[in-house]
């Protein structure tokens, strides 16, 4: 218990400096009950233009490293595993490669509306969790907890995990009720499921059977699916609308039996606003170079190891962050003109020039024209850079030496370092110099 407790109160630290911890007093307030969660807070935010109803704590507050370590013990305890984003783009990949080889096949998206909001944290507790073998201190504390939310609103770290209680055994229903229809592959990333099938079924029959195993599961919920962004693909019907799944944008071509790849508009248009963020911040400071680096940023697979140089912590772990990575598979097509769809290849080529040509009138030195023969040869392009995976590793021996980025830092602030630092708090400098 305690090891799991020290871990977070490091992680915590580490994300909010100067924050003085007292592990033995954590760890006592714990055992105790000692814990107000009055300091959750509600809020209000909107992205795409819908409003989220979320939660929040104020910054440095025990209440917070408590919630964030019940989720370690009911993921240990409950042997949560948390879907991951790559291996199932990655098996999904797999499946659609193969699927214009096939007589015939369905596809069927959908996506549960505001589905953390729609689950009682309080319900999952009481069906899953109570009778675990978790502490008894650790059982009051949840109530405690689940007393005050009720839903699982994000924000608390424990949510997560009772979406995850929840949700698999959705997918066991799932798996099992469509084995006999010929399902290919199924996913479910938190509230986003897909479902390939090797023969024609109706979307009428897709949603029953889906609905029933809903009003089993969700007994005591409000979970509902989103009809917006539920997709039906059928070989045989001829539907062949185009759907996106995970940032990634899927069309299938009938003629040639072929999928055709994509990133999702509305990751396209954060990216755009991303480009259109880093040139207005160069019109504000006309400094070509930190331009140059903010570009480069963004369009590499940025690699952190949280752990170098860290007198305070013996653990460590990569974190991997970029474009590149996000959208990996993409790189075997890249090169393969018909199997990119046309607005994604635009963007990746020339995106980033056309912020530019609109905002300033021409394009910087780094980027150049966007003339075929240019952009073939230049591997500061997004094109190239994630055909060819690109990377920024901040790591003194496998990655950026601790000379290099002494001499980044100093090109972009345009000072000398006299002080001795950590390879640690020179990527936090690095890093804050870019930022916006």
């Amino acid at each position: 218990m305690k090891e799991i407790l020290r871990k977070i109160c490091i992680d915590y630290s580490d994300e909010h400096e100067n924050f003085e911890l007292n592990l033995e007093s954590i760890h006592e307030k714990i055992m105790t009950n000692s814990i107000d969660f009055s300091a959750i807070k509600h809020k209000d935010i909107y992205q795409n233009n819908k409003k989220r109803h979320i939660v929040w704590f104020e910054k440095k507050c025990i209440e917070e490293i408590t919630t964030k370590y019940l989720k370690k013990r009911i993921d240990k305890e409950l042997d949560i595993k948390y879907p991951n984003r790559k291996t199932i783009m990655s098996r999904l990949f797999e499946v659609t490669e193969v699927l214009g080889k096939f007589s015939d096949f369905t596809i069927f998206k959908f996506d549960f509306k505001d589905f953390f909001n729609s689950l009682s944290s309080k319900t999952i507790f009481e069906k899953y969790i109570r009778n675990t073998k978790l502490y008894r201190y650790e059982i009051d504390l949840l109530y405690s907890l689940f007393e005050s939310y009720d839903r699982c609103y994000a924000g608390i770290a424990t949510s997560n995990a009772l979406v995850e209680i929840i949700s698999r055994e959705f997918d066991k229903k799932i798996e099992s009720e469509f084995y006999n229809d010929g399902l290919l592959f199924y996913s479910r990333f938190v509230d986003d499921g897909i479902l390939i099938f090797n023969q024609n079924i109706t979307e009428e029959i897709i949603r029953e059977k889906i609905k029933k195993i809903c009003l089993v599961i969700f007994d005591g919920h409000k979970t509902e699916f989103n009809d917006g962004k539920t997709k039906y693909i059928s070989l045989s019907k001829e539907s062949f609308e185009k759907f996106s799944y995970l940032g990634y944008s899927f069309t299938y071509n009938e003629q040639k039996k072929q999928f055709i790849y994509g990133i999702s508009e509305s990751k396209l248009d954060k990216y755009n606003k991303k480009f259109n963020r880093i040139v207005e911040l160069y019109k504000e400071d006309n400094d070509i170079e930190l331009l140059r680096e903010r570009y480069l940023f963004l369009c590499s697979r940025v690699v952190f190891y949280n752990n170098f140089n860290s007198h305070s912590s013996d653990y460590s772990k990569w974190d991997v962050i970029g474009i590149c990575d996000s959208y990996l598979e993409l790189r075997p097509f890249l090169k393969l003109g018909n199997r990119i769809d046309i607005v994604t290849h635009s963007f990746l080529k020339a995106g980033f020039n056309k912020t530019c040509f609109t905002q300033l009138g021409k394009c910087p030195y780094f980027i150049g024209s966007i003339k075929k023969q240019h952009i073939e040869h230049n591997n500061n392009i997004l094109l190239n850079r994630m055909y060819h995976n690109k990377s920024i590793v901040f790591h003194p021996h496998i990655g950026w030496t601790t000379e290099y980025l002494v001499r980044k830092i100093e090109k972009i602030a345009k000072q000398e370092i006299f002080y001795n630092i950590s390879y640690r708090e020179l990527v936090k400098k690095y890093c804050s110099l870019i930022s916006d």
